[in-house]
Parts: C-alpha cells; structure tokens; sequence
C-alpha cells in the first residue's frame, strides 16, 4: 500500500467544511484526530486545485509579521516579546503600525490582531477595542499566512446562500497557497512554543501539514486540552514546502 494512502480521509458533506477537523474523533482509537495525525481544511476541491499548483517556498523564503503595537496595547507587545527570539533567527520583517504604508508582502506572513466571533462576515481585525475595517492594507501577497487573530478560521454557513462564508478564502483568492488559523478564541501563550517548532519544521523541510501538527504536538506537551492544542488550523494546501519537491496524491477532501 502507497505510504500516503493512510492519510486519505474525504467528508462528503459541505457542513462539515465548518466543523474543526482536529475535534473530529478517530473511531479507532477513541481519540480526536488532532492529538492522531495531520489534517488539513481544503475549504473545497476547487481551491484545493487552486492552491496545490502554487509556486514552493525558497529555501531563503521571506517572512514579515505585523501587529498594531501603535495602538499601546499592552497584549501585543507582550506576545512580540515572547516570539522576538524567533522571529530574529527567521529574520522576520516587522510592522508595528495599525495603519501600515504598505502591506506586509513575503512568502511567510504572519499578522497579530483580535477578532470577533463575527469576523466570518465581518473581516475585522481589532486593537483596544476598535475595529480595523481595512484589513487589505495590512495583508499583502505571500504563499502561506498565519492568522494569530481569534476565530479567524471560523465558517459560517448561512441558511439563505448555501455557501461558506470565512476569512480564509479571502486570502486563498489572494493568491496564498496556505493559511493557518484559529478557529475559537487562541491561546496566546502557545505562540512562543507553537512558532518556534512550526518553522524549525518548515525549515527542515516539512510539509506544512506536517509542520502544523508537530507545533501542534509540542503545544500539547504542556497544556492538555484540545481547546489549546487544537486551535490552530490549516486551510488551503497541505503540501507547501520547501523547494521543487513532487507532491503525494493523498488529499483532506470536503465536496457539497
């Protein structure tokens, strides 16, 4: 049996789409399948098409983070404090501004904000309370993004339009191969643990499925709840990596 056909799993309802994959529970060992193995939220076989041609990171890829420490608020200057030592080993360019003169533009992206549990519809992101409404200017262009921004993986699926309403496929249509997001409220003292092995994995090589669940691992070697551990979801592409490496045919698939 091909070695990637194990991690073949296919949901046939788009409700499922919204549900965390990671709480989903593996039947045979009465686990949830984020403490089991690697999962990944196509959103749909569409964007899976999509996003599975897009170009590989560089072996130098680029890295830019953002946060709106302008607005003084004490949370996000904490957080950048406790990621400082690796965001200065991935030499990630930094914008502190909540209005930046230009959005953040490398291949790995990470952006820093509040969100609402209406961000599905809304797009907001939030700093001291007020929303940041022009979240365009803030997001450039990349391959992966990560959203350390509450509920910003969250879908809404509205009776009236049978469609899936989320943050996610904004970015997808940018033209990012991958995001990476909460899909509840996030944990922010995982982030120094979580980012660290997340991009030592990229680094060695690593899918970004694989990546995220390693981090996703060493979350959960000191908190034990699927509430932190599994928060943090991937979308899109779960074979970015590094460099021109043939992609396996195994697929999270979610068809309405």
């Amino acid at each position: 049996m091909d070695k990637g056909a194990e991690r073949l799993l296919i949901a046939k309802d788009m409700n499922v789409a919204a549900y965390p994959h990671q709480l989903f529970v593996d039947n045979s060992r009465n686990e949830f399948v984020g403490c089991v193995m690697p999962s990944c939220n196509i959103i749909s076989t569409e964007v899976l098409i999509k996003t599975n041609f897009e170009q590989p990171l560089n072996k130098d890829f680029s890295c830019a983070y953002w946060t709106p420490l302008d607005s003084e608020e004490f949370t996000f200057a904490m957080i950048k404090a406790q990621l400082k030592e690796t965001l200065t080993q991935y030499k990630f360019v930094c914008n502190d501004a909540t209005n930046p003169l230009k959005p953040i533009d490398s291949e790995i992206n990470i952006a820093c904000a509040h969100g609402g549990v209406d961000i599905s519809n809304t797009s907001w992101f939030y700093a001291d309370d007020k929303p940041i409404i022009e979240t365009e200017k803030i997001i450039g262009k990349g391959k992966l993004l990560i959203l350390f921004v509450c509920h910003s993986g969250s879908i809404n699926l509205p009776d009236y339009d049978n469609a899936m309403h989320t943050l996610i496929k904004r970015y997808i249509r940018m033209g990012y191969s991958s995001v990476i997001a909460p899909m509840w409220s996030l944990n922010t003292e995982i982030l120094p643990t979580w980012l660290k092995e997340f991009m030592d994995s990229v680094k060695n090589g690593s899918f970004v499925i694989d990546a995220l669940f390693k981090a996703n691992m060493a979350v959960k070697e000191q908190y034990i709840s699927p509430e932190v551990y599994a928060c943090l979801h991937l979308f899109g592409n779960p074979f970015l990596q590094i460099g021109d490496i043939p992609v396996l045919s195994y697929v999270k698939k979610d068809v309405g």
